[in-house]
């Protein structure tokens, strides 16, 4: 009988998806079974975490995880999250619990005042343990998942550990080769004179190898996340070299004016992976980062509409700022505001005023004793009347300011090239 029960469980399961799917028996391990509720998504933009990337991220300690799995699953601003946890002991759970239930509500601050859709996610949210197993599913699929999870559990003995088996062929063809050959970069030959190439607007240049960014820092609000996750998945999939090793901050509403303290709010706490909320100049500490890419702006159209020099002098203050204690030879990059789709039409951030914004802080970068350069990417997401293109945004029926992946990887593309290197 003991044998039957894992037929009838796999047989259960295929019934509650509807069929189509391949699943693994009771006793698999927590990879296997992330595998298996990846299932659930079938073409959508999933990113499998490696364990590695998953401890930084929400702050578990390698030495309480006996195993972990995560991943993530694309959406407009944040993306949803399945988080699976084995701890090695009672008090590792305890840790591991708080760790989840502190990253659960600094995703819940986030989102309060920016992301409805994804704040009410958040809200039902929970973490769950069964034994020595702990679980955080931020989806709207969040019931479905935790029934197929608790599924698993119910043929574990309390007190026993369960015997781990392989996934099977099946599952296992959908995930990532363990060790992907890195594509050759292409590295650019120094010149036996290098020509300096000013401040302000950066030209284009050769594509520059990935390992230029292995000291750069990215900082600035949700449309940056959108770049991040993509970028995440990069290196995860077919292109484990993406961006070198550079690290990004990034909180939804982030903005020159709360990143310097003029405005204050509990639900803007920049945060950074592996430290918790910081500054920014904490965070360019932390990573050692030497090159620092600024990508802020729709906050600040709220905060000061048509005031755009205050803009440009808050960001002077943030960029002096990060020289004071950070190094005075840290190069700083600002990089335009993205555009917005053209059905936004409110007072507040339009293009216009975007487009004016750009323009003062390019002004701002030219000044050569700013030492600043502006790197325009907005040039290439734009349409040919100057907002987003419509194909680039994943948000058009609301902010009109979010990417898709096809937006990301242009953008990406952008960047290599324009690096004043």
């Amino acid at each position: 009988m003991k044998k039957i029960l894992p037929l009838i469980l796999c047989l259960l399961l295929l019934c509650a998806c509807g069929g189509g799917g391949q699943f693994v028996s009771a006793d698999a391990s927590l990879e296997d079974i992330s595998a298996e509720l990846r299932l659930l998504y079938p073409g959508s933009d999933v990113t499998r975490l490696n364990q590695e990337y998953m401890l930084l991220l929400y702050g578990l300690d390698s030495e309480s995880c006996a195993e972990c799995a995560a991943f993530r699953i694309s959406r407009a601003i944040t993306p949803g999250e399945v988080i699976l946890v084995h701890a090695r002991d009672e008090a590792s759970l305890s840790e591991i619990q708080e760790t989840l239930e502190t990253y659960l509500t600094r995703l819940r601050d986030t989102t309060r005042e920016y992301d409805a859709e994804s704040y009410a996610i958040a809200e039902k949210s929970r973490v769950l343990t069964r034994g020595l197993y702990a679980l955080l599913i931020c989806d709207e699929r969040q019931e479905e998942l935790e029934e197929l999870f608790l599924d698993h559990m119910k043929e574990y003995t309390p007190g026993q550990e369960p015997v781990f088996t392989p996934a099977p062929a099946e599952l296992k063809a959908t995930e990532p080769p363990a060790e992907v050959e890195e594509s050759p970069a292409v590295e650019i030959a120094a010149a036996e004179e290098t020509v300096p190439v000013p401040y302000g607007l950066v030209p284009e240049g050769p594509r520059v190898a990935d390992s230029w960014f292995d000291d750069v820092l990215l900082v600035g609000n949700s449309v940056l996340g959108n770049l991040k996750s993509y970028v995440i998945s990069r290196r995860m999939g077919e292109e484990p070299g993406c961006m070198g090793k550079a690290k990004f901050m990034n909180v939804n509403t982030l903005s020159y004016a709360t990143a310097i303290g003029e405005i204050h709010s509990q639900a803007i706490l920049p945060h950074m992976d592996g430290l918790g909320n910081c500054t920014v100049e904490e965070a360019v500490s932390h990573t050692g980062a030497k090159k620092v890419m600024l990508t802020m702006g729709y906050g600040d159209l709220i905060y000061y509409p048509g005031d755009y020099e205050r803009t440009v002098k808050n960001c002077a203050k943030l960029v002096e700022s990060i020289r004071e204690q950070c190094g005075e030879d840290m190069m700083i990059y600002i990089v335009s505001v993205t555009p917005r789709t053209s059905n936004y039409s409110t007072a507040l951030g339009n293009q216009k005023e975007i487009d004016a914004l750009n323009a003062a802080l390019l002004a701002w970068c030219e000044e050569q004793e700013n030492r600043c350069r502006f790197v325009n990417a907005a040039e290439v997401l734009k349409d040919e009347k100057g907002y987003l293109r419509r194909e680039y945004c994943s948000d058009a029926s609301k902010e009109g300011i979010h990417h898709t992946v096809e937006a990301s990887q242009v953008w990406l593309d952008y960047l290599y090239t324009h690096t004043a290197n």
